[in-house]
């Protein structure tokens, strides 16, 4: 009895026509309406890529040549090779990464080459982390986002079977 009766509902399902689909509500027109289909995993895949587009920008401000090597700097600290206090003070007020490199190198002159070499190593390093600042975030952005976006499918797949059922 219940056999022919699962049997019943299958054939009626089968013959009842679907409902049409409207094309015009499949037809995505804008953006904002993409969004809105994509439903609720698209505001965080959003907030990602809004995330990312700022610290690109940030780290193209930051990274540009022309503050990590200020033009004129080399040539007028070349200017003062003979006179040592003169070029320290000239790199310690510059600020940029590569004059604390050299503010260190000048100020360890003299010192034996091991300890000179490990001194603006040392500095060299702690100026590439400063440029690498949120390089991590960026680097973790776009597998957060595949993951979001896999999530988003597996629930519109859920939703989809839900529909069916």
């Amino acid at each position: 009895m219940q056999g022919s009766l699962i049997h019943a509902m299958i054939l009626i399902q089968a013959t009842t026509p679907a409902p049409a689909a409207d094309p015009a509500s499949l037809q995505i027109n804008s953006l904002l309406e993409f969004l809105v289909k994509g439903g609720w995993a698209m505001i965080p895949i959003a907030l990602c890529s809004l995330v990312a587009m700022a610290i690109i920008t940030e780290r193209l401000i930051v990274l540009r040549r022309g503050r990590v090597i200020p033009r004129g700097f080399l040539s007028s600290l070349q200017q003062m090779a003979g006179d040592h206090p003169r070029a320290l003070a000239h790199a310690r007020d510059n600020g940029s990464p590569i004059a604390n490199i050299l503010t260190v190198a000048l100020h360890r002159a003299g010192e034996p080459i091991e300890r000179y070499e490990k001194h603006v190593e040392e500095a060299g390093q702690r100026e590439v982390l400063g440029l690498r600042h949120h390089m991590r975030v960026l680097s973790v952005l776009p597998q957060v986002s595949t993951m979001l976006g896999l999530l988003g499918t597996i629930f519109g797949m859920i939703k989809t079977f839900q529909a069916v059922a």
